[in-house]
């Protein structure tokens, strides 16, 4: 299965193509949150404190910013699948043009399980918005879990790439 997909990924133009949409699509989603500011963004992703969450989005309501972080959902639900076929597709492309055997074909997962803990992550933001009530240690703490998830397969993937690109190889075992 994973032999397939690498095949069927194995496609400069899908990389270049995905990348770009991406790209876009970062830049939009940037312009949206500005108001609301990137690394508090990303302290509110990553957070395990329900009391964070909850005050968070009660000082962005409070500041008039909480609708730009609503808003940036309606592409932040779609984003997942620009960076996740993105780096599907290129590290299909370095493995087959570095020789890199069937058995590392596993990586290609991790973008696409990055992308479902984004979505995730993203439910569960949208549902905290909406029902203060939601906000419990319980739900924070899957919510923060899928995104350092999803930092970390992105980090890993990418590292991958670039390791590939110039020259690491993993070690053979024959």
């Amino acid at each position: 299965m994973l032999k397939k997909l690498r095949e069927s990924l194995d496609s400069g133009r899908l990389v270049l193509i995905f990348g770009i949409i991406y790209v876009i699509s970062q830049v939009i989603i940037a312009i949206i949150l500005h108001p609301v500011g990137t690394s508090n963004v990303f302290s509110l992703q990553t957070s395990f404190s329900a009391d964070f969450m909850r005050d968070t989005l009660e000082a962005w309501r409070q500041s008039g910013v909480l609708a730009a972080y609503q808003q940036h959902f309606l592409l932040d639900f779609i984003h997942p699948v620009w960076y996740a076929v993105a780096l599907m597709a290129g590290l299909s492309s370095v493995f087959t043009r570095a020789s890199i055997p069937d058995r590392w074909n596993f990586f290609l997962l991790f973008p696409l399980i990055a992308g479902v803990c984004d979505v995730i992550e993203n439910s569960f933001h949208v549902m905290f918005i909406g029902n203060a009530d939601a906000i419990t240690g319980a739900a924070v703490a899957i919510s923060a879990l899928a995104a350092w998830l999803k930092w970390i397969l992105v980090a890993v993937s990418l590292i991958t790439v670039i390791g590939v690109l110039v020259g690491v190889r993993p070690k053979s075992t024959t």
